[in-house]
């Protein structure tokens, strides 16, 4: 039979040392804003020595919104326990609502103590599915399951990518065979001379890809194209392998 609710401190809670997520500065902030402009409304778990076992964000806000009193009420596992709010306004309970669930997404996961939890043998998989678990873990993840830039974009983008590495070089020499001088840039008056596929109008607007096949991903009016343009999505978009990539 449950006893009578008691009152204990805020100061009385004993935080968790390893908890699972962490609490930034805008979570801790929102949740105190919240406890000061709607108040106290969901409940904490604490275990029979006052350790805080979930709602260790709610411990900090409780903090910083100049809170100290806590009423304990003794539950059991069959049981949930109701928070009651009377008195609230309509634009206080939908507040109260929105805060709850905000408050929530602004925690984050504490990968180092997951982490340490996986080397003890914990199984995670019931709380986290594989990609989410490489998500957490990418540099423990094995390496047919890790994506690379160079895999995602064909090259890596242009903020990291280095002109000096092997890849880029073969790039760089497949689009001087179709008659691309790369160093002159898009959207410039570019002095091509004739390629392989026989372009010697320089002006002229290409409407299809080298080879008369329908440019890939146009959609809507047709746009006009130049013949380094098309020769280039005909690089980027496929490949020697008919993978396809990215247009960097």
């Amino acid at each position: 039979m449950p006893r009578s609710p008691a009152t204990l401190s805020v100061k009385d809670l004993v935080a968790d040392a390893h908890n699972r997520r962490t609490h930034p500065t805008r979570n801790v902030e929102m949740i105190a804003t919240a406890l000061r402009t709607v108040g106290a409304a969901r409940s904490i778990v604490i275990d029979e020595d006052n350790a805080v076992l979930a709602g260790n964000g709610v411990l900090l806000g409780a903090t910083g919104a100049g809170l100290d009193k806590v009423q304990v009420v003794e539950g059991a596992a069959d049981t949930i326990i109701a928070v009651r709010r009377r008195g609230l306004t309509d634009e206080q309970k939908r507040e109260l609502a929105i805060y709850d669930n905000r408050t929530g997404e602004l925690a984050e996961w504490n990968a180092e103590v997951l982490g340490a939890d996986l080397r003890d043998g914990l199984d995670l998989s019931a709380f986290f599915t594989d990609e989410e678990l490489l998500e957490l873990f990418p540099a423990e993840a094995p390496a047919e399951a890790r994506v690379s830039l160079a895999d995602r974009f064909g090259v890596p983008p242009f903020s990291v990518l280095d002109a000096r590495q092997g890849y880029w070089q073969d790039r760089k020499r497949a689009w001087l065979a179709l008659g691309i001088e790369s160093e002159l840039g898009r959207g410039t008056a570019a002095k091509l001379g004739e390629n392989h596929h026989g372009y010697r109008d320089r002006k002229r607007k290409a409407t299809a890809c080298p080879g008369g096949a329908p440019l890939p991903g146009v959609r809507g009016p047709r746009k006009a194209y130049t013949p380094a343009k098309a020769a280039r999505l005909r690089v980027l978009k496929g490949g020697k392998d008919g993978k396809r990539a990215r247009a960097v």
